[in-house]
């Protein structure tokens, strides 16, 4: 799936966030730039906000200290992490159940359990390989289990078999 079949700024208008986008600039690294440092179009109504704490963001970690800046022509990768900042859990698992709707049924999205993890998107063959290392920081959202489905389910790989 390319970056370009996701409609993030549907996203970010139906998880009520301020800003999305799916890579930082060429030459910027995720330690020194953020959402701040995007251009106008890519937030909500075209403003940049001036407090800078006060707002809500998803930003793929595409950077130049991580896998590099990527192109709406790019393939998302086996891989991908997601920055991001909520108001509350119900905001990050709309988010989340939102991206993982636009995404296509090979991949699964790792929803975190605290604000100190990133999101993360793996192709479901490499999230079989990576499930046992991050079982205990995530929960976890299966395309095709929420199609059609208004709520978020989290659990692990049989997600109707937890509470």
């Amino acid at each position: 799936m390319k970056y370009k079949e996701l409609n993030l700024r549907e996203l970010r208008e139906e998880a009520d966030l301020d800003f999305a986008h799916f890579t930082f600039e060429p030459n910027q690294c995720s330690c020194c730039y953020g959402p701040k440092d995007l251009p106008a179009r890519y937030w909500r109504n075209g403003i940049i906000p001036k407090d800078n704490d006060n707002f809500t963001y998803i930003l793929f970690k595409n950077a130049n200290n991580g896998s590099g800046s990527v192109t709406k022509e790019d393939e998302i990768q086996n891989y991908t992490c997601v920055m991001h900042r909520f108001r509350d859990d119900d905001q990050r698992d709309k988010t989340c159940r939102l991206l993982a709707e636009q995404l296509t049924d090979d991949y699964v999205v790792a929803v975190p359990c605290n604000s100190g993890y990133t999101i993360i998107i793996f192709k479901k063959a490499q999230f079989k390989e990576e499930k046992k290392k991050i079982n205990n920081r995530f929960h976890y959202v299966h395309v095709e289990d929420i199609q059609g489905h208004a709520s978020l389910y989290r659990m692990e790989i049989n997600m109707k078999d937890r509470p």
